[in-house]
């Protein structure tokens, strides 16, 4: 249920090629997730109903409709009959993961990148791993990697703890900030549940933490950060810190460096990083995932290092109410100090959250107190007055983790259009 998210999607893909008889229903019938997964001949049902269950065995459900949706008549009819109801994630850990040797990347930034990078070099050197990232990896076309040798490498999520249904032979962490303040009431309560995450490596197994994590588990080689800096395709300091852990993790599999190196050099990235969606008019836009304030000052420094000549619009959506009311001074401090010409913030993405909160952008804006950030709202607003002021060779970054990445195509029409 739900199949059309990201991660449930690979969840699909992986159980199909594990022999599994698998079917999904979604209510989004134009999600990007299931062009893969028609390939496949996993047949897929527009809307939910418990008419889907019949004949079904196992019920693998999106953590987004017991959110949302905790009344839907599909899972109240699973729950009725006893039927066995997974997430997405503890389908993974208990049917497909277990016979695997197990390399877990987590972290509040940079994880999803990382994941990536080491799957990357694990299939250059011939490994042939099976791979599982939040985000789409450029060079694959897909959120996974379907493979037949011994690893299995999975980009695990901290919210909820999650990360806890996982038992890794090898364990990156890469960062770890207050995040989710949904579902964590402060920092410490982040940092608990990342100590117990180090504590589940097999005994034996390998630490790998980033730069400012410190963590102990005394059964395990902890291996310390060695920042390395190689000729990327990705901009950043921070992407050199991830691939200086990706390399880390090659080095205790045994690969020889040149293999390694090689790897993380041709690598391309993974969807809504950085990610150029489009010129026109002069104007190149792109895309980034960046929706903490540590993420959004580190990802915008590095454009501006990559174009100090040109002027630079940060477009940027706000992601859940509990977020943006938690980091607020953050926030504000964040957007005060970017180092660009112009800032424009968006109505914030809801998520899962009704606006108890009684928080909005225009309130971030008010604070911050520039005539430089500016407040919009909607997206057909925000692309017409961009469409309407940049000017050639400048750069737009359309930045957030909701679905701002509409206003993409809407400005690159737009920008088409304009005489």
């Amino acid at each position: 249920m739900g199949v059309g998210g990201a991660g449930i999607s690979a969840v699909a893909a992986f159980a199909k090629n594990a022999l599994y008889s698998v079917s999904g229903c979604d209510i989004d019938p134009d999600s990007p997730y299931l062009k893969e997964l028609n390939k496949l001949g996993i047949r897929i049902e527009k809307g939910h109903s418990p008419e889907h269950l019949t004949g079904v065995e196992t019920l693998v459900v999106s953590p987004a409709i017991e959110s949302l949706d905790p009344d839907n008549s599909e899972l109240q009819q699973a729950k009725k009959t006893g039927l066995p109801i997974f997430t997405g994630e503890e389908f993974l850990a208990k049917n497909i993961i277990r016979d695997k040797k197990l390399i877990a990347v987590t972290g509040t930034h940079g994880k999803s990148t990382t994941t990536a990078m080491v799957g990357w070099i694990l299939e250059k050197a011939g490994l042939d791993p099976s791979v599982m990232v939040g985000a789409i990896v450029s060079d694959w076309g897909t959120n996974y990697r379907v493979g037949k040798g011994d690893y299995f490498v999975v980009e695990a999520d901290e919210y909820q703890e999650k990360f806890l249904l996982y038992y890794p032979d090898i364990e990156v962490i890469t960062a770890i900030e207050m995040d989710h303040p949904e579902y964590f009431k402060n920092e410490e309560e982040v940092y608990e549940a990342f100590k117990k995450f180090a504590l589940q490596v097999k005994n034996a197994g390998y630490l790998v933490f980033g730069p400012k994590v410190e963590l102990i588990n005394q059964q395990a080689h902890k291996v310390d950060f060695e920042k390395k800096h190689f000729n990327l395709r990705l901009i950043g300091e921070f992407n050199q810190d991830n691939a200086s852990l990706a390399f880390s993790v090659g080095k205790i599999l045994g690969i020889e460096e040149e293999v390694i190196t090689k790897a993380l050099e041709s690598f391309n990235g993974v969807g809504r990083r950085f990610e150029f969606k489009g010129e026109e008019k002069g104007v190149k836009v792109f895309e980034d995932y960046a929706h903490h304030p540590t993420a959004i000052e580190v990802t915008t420094a590095a454009i501006a290092e990559k174009f100090p000549n040109n002027s630079i619009w940060v477009v940027y959506q706000p992601h859940m109410f509990s977020r943006t009311k938690y980091l607020f001074d953050d926030f504000v401090k964040v957007f005060q100090n970017l180092p660009v010409e112009n800032v424009i913030l968006v109505d914030i993405f809801a998520a899962r959250q009704e606006n108890t909160e009684k928080i909005t952008s225009a309130d971030i804006v008010k604070e911050v107190n520039k005539k430089s950030v500016k407040y919009i709202g909607d997206f057909e607003k925000t692309a017409y007055y961009l469409a309407a002021n940049v000017k050639v060779g400048d750069i737009v970054v359309i930045m957030g983790a909701g679905d701002v990445y509409k206003l993409s195509e809407m400005l690159l029409e737009k920008l088409k259009n304009k005489s």
